[in-house]
Protein backbone atom coordinates (compact mmCIF):
# COMPACT_ATOMS: atom_id res chain seq x y z
CA UNK A 1 0.00 0.00 0.00
CA UNK A 2 3.11 2.35 0.55
CA UNK A 3 3.92 1.95 -2.77
CA UNK A 4 0.54 2.27 -4.24
CA UNK A 5 0.92 5.74 -2.13
CA UNK A 6 3.82 6.89 -2.79
CA UNK A 7 4.41 9.88 -5.79
CA UNK A 8 7.18 8.09 -7.25
CA UNK A 9 5.19 5.50 -8.34
CA UNK A 10 3.95 5.92 -12.15
CA UNK A 11 0.29 5.51 -13.02
CA UNK A 12 1.15 2.98 -14.55
CA UNK A 13 2.54 0.75 -11.70
CA UNK A 14 -0.22 2.29 -9.40
CA UNK A 15 -3.12 0.29 -11.78
CA UNK A 16 -1.07 -2.64 -11.76
CA UNK A 17 -1.02 -2.74 -7.99
CA UNK A 18 -5.00 -2.17 -8.12
CA UNK A 19 -5.66 -4.59 -10.21
CA UNK A 20 -2.99 -7.43 -8.91
CA UNK A 21 -4.90 -7.05 -5.45
CA UNK A 22 -8.25 -7.43 -6.93
CA UNK A 23 -6.79 -10.64 -8.46
CA UNK A 24 -7.10 -14.07 -7.18
CA UNK A 25 -4.13 -15.03 -4.91
CA UNK A 26 -3.80 -18.44 -7.21
CA UNK A 27 -2.86 -15.97 -10.56
CA UNK A 28 -0.93 -13.48 -9.09
CA UNK A 29 1.98 -15.04 -10.34
CA UNK A 30 0.81 -14.80 -13.97
CA UNK A 31 -0.43 -11.58 -13.77
CA UNK A 32 2.55 -10.25 -12.69
CA UNK A 33 4.34 -11.94 -15.42
CA UNK A 34 2.14 -10.33 -18.17
CA UNK A 35 2.82 -6.64 -16.45
CA UNK A 36 7.10 -7.40 -16.54
CA UNK A 37 6.51 -8.41 -20.34
CA UNK A 38 4.39 -4.96 -20.76
CA UNK A 39 7.01 -2.94 -19.87
CA UNK A 40 9.62 -4.94 -21.29
CA UNK A 41 7.76 -4.45 -24.69
CA UNK A 42 7.20 -0.45 -23.88
CA UNK A 43 10.28 0.09 -23.22
CA UNK A 44 12.11 -1.69 -26.44
CA UNK A 45 9.82 0.27 -28.47
CA UNK A 46 10.75 3.56 -26.99
CA UNK A 47 14.52 2.77 -27.02
CA UNK A 48 14.21 1.65 -30.98
CA UNK A 49 15.67 3.82 -32.97
CA UNK A 50 16.32 2.49 -35.96
CA UNK A 51 18.74 3.98 -37.79
CA UNK A 52 18.02 7.63 -37.05
CA UNK A 53 19.89 9.69 -33.78
CA UNK A 54 18.25 10.27 -30.94
CA UNK A 55 17.89 13.83 -31.91
CA UNK A 56 16.64 13.63 -35.20
CA UNK A 57 12.83 13.94 -35.90
CA UNK A 58 12.61 13.28 -39.83
CA UNK A 59 9.73 12.31 -41.89
CA UNK A 60 10.29 11.04 -45.55
CA UNK A 61 7.33 11.41 -47.37
CA UNK A 62 8.59 8.89 -49.63
CA UNK A 63 8.52 5.81 -47.33
CA UNK A 64 4.37 7.19 -46.63
CA UNK A 65 1.34 7.43 -48.72
CA UNK A 66 -1.34 9.72 -47.38
CA UNK A 67 -5.03 9.27 -48.23
CA UNK A 68 -8.08 11.12 -47.63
Amino acid sequence: MAKLASSSTSEHDKDFIRAWLVVREDRRDEFARHFEMRNAYLYAREMDLGSRRADDESFNVEKHTVSD
